[in-house]
């Protein structure tokens, strides 16, 4: 586990001492440059410059597929995916609290409402709320 005040240093080296003790072996991976992260950051570009630095400074390759795409788009596609994807709110932090809760769906309608209120970004992106996407058997729209 990760200290509650965690310095970049211990927070990388923990997560190289994961990936290497416990990921490439399970799994058969050679090495760190056979692995990929995919994150669902959307616009912050200091985050997404700090993944790549430090993610990619371990040798672990970085995928950012949703960087930059239109809120709209992405809520519209929350509702027509070809694959089951459910998606949840997954911890709460800060402006977040008594408005998402863990445990709901994110979805659309979720989306609209948070856009609705103004208090928070309706996808998180501040850090107030952290999803988590469960994927299941493929499925027609």
């Amino acid at each position: 586990p990760l200290p509650q005040a965690c310095p970049n240093e211990t927070y990388v080296a923990t997560i190289q001492a994961a990936l290497t003790q416990e990921l490439l072996p399970t799994f058969g991976i050679a090495n760190l440059s056979d692995v990929t992260f995919v994150f669902g950051d959307l616009h912050l570009k200091d985050i997404k410059a700090w993944r790549e630095e430090h993610m990619g400074g371990l040798g672990v390759n970085c995928m950012f597929p949703l960087f930059q795409q239109p809120y709209s788009d992405l809520a519209e596609e929350l509702t027509c995916s070809p694959y089951k994807v459910t998606i949840s709110v997954s911890a709460v932090n800060g402006k977040g609290q008594g408005v998402v809760a863990v445990g709901e769906k994110f979805d659309k309608g979720l989306v609209e409402r948070l856009t609705k209120e103004g208090k928070i970004d309706p996808f998180g992106e501040n850090g107030e709320f952290h999803t988590q996407v469960e994927f299941g058997k493929m499925q027609k729209c």
